[in-house]
């Protein structure tokens, strides 16, 4: 990995709670959860994704987060949990929003791989 990409990561890793999938299940059923955001590009996520989550590609989430009236800006204040494949992505992505002023976000450690290697749920619709 290039010597930026290490340094992002290491920063990131220093801001943000990366959770295990275990404890984001525990926080999404317990409604700890505001909103569930998928990083990953638009062939990733028809593969499956977690349910209930929006689809925000990583390339697009700066903008969106930033746009007014859009769902992420109605909970800046509210607990945001992010995720990628391998975890990652949704990691750059949580550090992003946090120095745009979103003050709870996390990421799932290990990202969907992780996630349903623990046997935990999958949707394949589009919503």
């Amino acid at each position: 990995m290039q010597p930026e990409m290490n340094r992002l990561i290491e920063e990131a890793r220093r801001n943000i709670i990366e959770v295990t999938p275990a404890d984001a299940k525990s926080r999404i059923d317990a409604g700890a959860i505001s909103v569930i955001v998928d990083v990953r590009e638009p062939a990733e996520w028809s593969q499956g994704h977690i349910e209930g989550a929006a689809h925000v590609p990583f390339g697009q989430l700066a903008g969106v987060a930033g746009q007014p009236g859009h769902e992420l800006i109605e909970h800046k204040q509210e607990p945001i949990l992010l995720y990628c494949a391998h975890g990652v992505r949704s990691l750059i992505a949580a550090d992003g929003l946090k120095k745009m002023g979103y003050s709870n976000v996390s990421s799932i450690a290990g990202g969907l791989v992780e996630w349903t290697r623990a046997g935990l749920p999958v949707s394949n619709s589009s919503g």
